[in-house]
């Protein structure tokens, strides 16, 4: 399992209600692990997005941030973090349509996978090299 989701706030804020359901945890990260292991071309939003979501729906505290977050330390290329601050950040450049707090009822697959276009529309326009480098953007100008 990628390390790189250990920078998740909301996963830090919340870890004791979502160890109340490692379990079903540990199995999302296991049907993102099937799914890299049974396919021999890089997974997309529109086929990983919903099961998993399913999944998610049954831990408390675990919402579409850690979600996008688990999804994007595996693959950093195909799924943007989605959260307050990078949805902020979009709104600036007058990207909208993605609500202001995405939680498990307010995004369907169909909406993150929007997302994800519009992310990578906006990483060609300015040259960035993957999601990590737009969600470091993002961060910076929701907090500035």
């Amino acid at each position: 399992f990628p390390v790189t989701i250990c920078h998740s706030g909301g996963l830090h804020r919340h870890r004791e209600k979502v160890a109340n359901k490692a379990k079903i945890f540990q199995e999302t990260l296991l049907m993102i692990e099937q799914v890299l292991n049974n396919k021999p071309e890089k997974f997309v939003p529109e086929i990983v997005f919903e099961p998993l979501i399913e999944k998610f729906k049954d831990i408390p505290q675990a919402g579409i941030n850690i979600l996008t977050e688990v999804l994007h330390s595996y693959d950093c290329d195909n799924f943007a973090i989605m959260n307050q601050n990078s949805v902020s950040g979009l709104a600036l450049a007058n990207i909208i349509g993605f609500p202001l707090r995405p939680t498990k009822k307010t995004v369907s697959a169909e909406k993150y996978v929007l997302f994800c276009k519009k992310c990578k529309q906006v990483c060609e326009a300015l040259g960035l090299k993957n999601f990590t480098e737009l969600d470091a953007l993002l961060n910076y100008a929701y907090w500035n």
